[in-house]
Parts: structure tokens; C-alpha cells; sequence
């Protein structure tokens, strides 16, 4: 799937129909007078979220978007037709830009809402609305008005509870697949995960949680290096943040380890964003299963006592074993929930 989540397009609304200057010649009208009818109101341009639609693509396809005119009066007093309004289906989380200005026009973030973007001109008037007492055959009408044009800015951040974040490689996209029903690319080399995957987490009868699954973060990723950069503003709606990490074989065995890549995923999010970074945060030690040497006992116990001075818990797991994931799903939602009564 070819994933777009950043573009700019130029719509343009409709012109209205110009009103028209006619008269009645019937034989049982002997008097006649004035018939021009008006124009039709120019075609508007909404944009409107839906659930079914994942990507920016179409836009990326068609970068210029422009609606119908409306018809010219007609004789008889009879109005033209008005300009067919265009519909642009967006996913939820879509944000749009005025290009020239940089100013937020809306943030498309409940579903079904639809907005106005662009409106379409009005009508003019035929020489039929001009009569009075004094003019009775006047002579003139109105031409439509023109359209709007803008050059909007269109930028797709997901909307997630819980946002999956680490070194590329870690198991982030394992562990979306077994909590969910996503499925994302997993092999057995670094940056697999190209794209932003969502996956939706059952936690009981009656709730659940979307986790969002970015491609990894290297260092200086914040000063785009690798993919982070361009992917790290998925993250900027979500309520909590997982950072998956772990021990890669015998040469990383050092004391500090733990901590010295924890400290370079934690800059780079304050290097973003400070909200980002601020953000609470549940740390998780996957491939557990392949830890079982004393060396690597004393470094997972230096990096839990390194996070309790911050107040943050270790969830130590193995995606390929199953195991300690009940206990991560309940941190997570407990932590959501405290989130959303903040």
C-alpha cells in the first residue's frame, strides 16, 4: 500500500450562473414584461471524514480539485441548476492548512464531520427581480459570482490511545500483531515497518485501545535522519506512550546499555516535541525469553532501578512466548483511563 500523509492540493468552487434578460411573447400574454430567470448557485467543495479511508492518496493523484458552475437563468423565470458540490473523504486525524498562510482551517478529528472548505459563488439575478413601479421593463441582469480558489496544505496524523515507539528492530510490529489483528510487515532486519500501522486492542467485553506502530527511531532522528522524523507527528495524538526496547546478543552486554539507548529515543522525542516528551510513558523489555544469563539479569535490575527514580515501571515480555502481555494490556488501559479523567 502506498501510504501519502502529507500534500498540497489547490480546490477551486464553482462560479455562479450569470441571470438572464428575457421577455414573455405569448399570445395570451398581450402585456408581456420581463422573464429572465437567475443563475444557479456555483458547486461547493466540502471535505468529510471517513472511517474507511486510510491515506492522503487521492489527493496525491489529483492535486487539483475543481467544482461545477452553475447554469445560467432560463426563460420563463426558471432559476439555472446549481453547480453539483464535490465531496473529498479524508481519514479521521487529517489536519488543513491554508499553503499561503500556514493557518490551521480545520482538524478533521471526529468522524462523519464535514467541512465547508470552499463555497461556491452565488447566482446572479434575471431581469425579473428588477421590476418596481417606476421600472417595468428593466433591462439588465446580474452575473453570477466567481468562485473561491485555495491552496490548502493537507497533513494526516493518526489518532491512537497508546503509540509504540523505539529503536528499529525491537519487535514493536510483533508485538501489534499478537495484540491485535494488524498485520504489519515483520522480518528480521531493520526498518520493516515503513509506513504507520493502527491495530486495534480488545481489553475486555467492554473496552479496548488502538495502538499506533511508527517506523523506528534512530539517533538524530529528530534532524531527519532515518524515517523518524517524517513519521514522529503520528505520535502527537496519542495518550500514552510504549517504548519497546531490548538486549541485541552478547556484545551489548555492558551495565549501562539499557540506559544509554533509553536516554537517545527520550532526546530525540524532546528534540520533536516537548508535549510528546511529557507524555506518560510505559517501558517494555521485549525477547525476554532469550535473557537468561546472569550479566544480563544485573542490567535489567541497574535499568529498573534507573526508572524508579522517574517513577516508571519495566513490563519485561516475549512477543514469540506470549508471555507477560495480560499484565502490559492492563498497565496500558489503566493508564489511558487516567489520562482521559486528567
Amino acid at each position: 500500500m502506498y501510504f501519502v500523509d502529507e500534500v498540497i492540493i489547490t480546490v477551486k468552487s464553482g462560479k455562479g450562473g450569470n441571470g438572464l434578460i428575457a421577455w414573455r411573447r405569448e399570445k395570451n400574454a398581450p402585456f408581456g414584461g420581463p422573464c429572465g430567470g437567475d443563475g444557479g448557485n456555483g458547486g461547493n467543495i466540502f471535505f468529510v471524514v471517513d472511517k474507511n479511508v486510510n491515506s492522503l492518496l487521492f489527493f496525491k493523484l489529483h492535486r487539483n480539485i475543481k467544482a461545477c458552475n452553475g447554469e445560467h437563468g432560463k426563460y420563463k423565470n426558471q432559476s439555472g441548476s446549481n453547480g453539483k458540490d464535490i465531496i473529498l473523504k479524508v481519514p479521521i486525524g487529517t489536519q488543513i492548512f491554508d499553503y499561503n498562510t500556514g493557518k490551521l482551517l480545520m482538524d478533521m478529528n471526529i468522524e462523519k464531520y464535514r467541512f465547508l472548505a470552499c463555497e461556491g459563488g452565488k447566482g446572479g439575478s434575471g431581469n425579473s427581480k428588477f421590476v418596481s413601479a417606476t421600472r417595468r421593463t428593466p433591462c439588465l441582469a446580474q452575473n453570477g459570482y466567481c468562485g473561491k480558489e485555495f491552496n490548502l496544505y493537507l497533513v494526516l496524523k493518526m489518532i491512537a490511545d497508546v503509540g509504540l515507539l523505539g529503536f528499529p528492530n525491537v519487535g514493536k510490529s510483533s508485538l501489534l500483531s499478537v495484540l491485535s489483528r494488524a498485520k504489519p510487515k515483520i522480518a528480521n532486519y531493520p526498518f520493516t515497518t515503513l509506513i504507520p500501522q493502527l491495530g486495534v486492542i480488545p481489553v475486555d467485553d467492554d473496552n479496548s485501545l488502538v495502538m499506533a506502530d511508527i517506523p523506528g527511531i534512530c539517533y538524530n532522528a529528530s534532524k531527519g535522519t532515518g524515517l523518524g522524523l517524517r513519521f514522529l507527528k503520528h505520535l502527537d495524538r496519542v495518550k500514552v506512550l510504549c517504548h519497546v526496547m531490548e538486549l541485541n546478543g552478547l556484545e551489548e552486554l555492558k551495565y549501562d546499555i539499557l540506559i544509554h539507548k533509553y536516554k537517545i529515543i527520550r532526546q530525540e522525542l524532546k528534540n520533536f516535541s516537548l508535549k510528546l516528551w511529557r507524555l506518560p510513558e510505559i517501558v517494555v523489555l521485549n525477547k525476554i525469553d532469550l535473557l537468561n544469563n546472569e550479566l544480563a539479569c544485573f542490567i535489567i535490575k541497574i535499568f529498573k532501578c534507573y526508572l524508579k527514580k522517574y517513577d516508571k515501571k519495566l513490563f519485561k515480555i516475549s512477543v514469540f512466548k506470549r508471555h507477560g502481555l495480560s499484565s502490559l494490556i492492563n498497565a496500558l488501559h489503566k493508564t489511558v483511563c487516567k489520562y482521559n479523567r486528567m
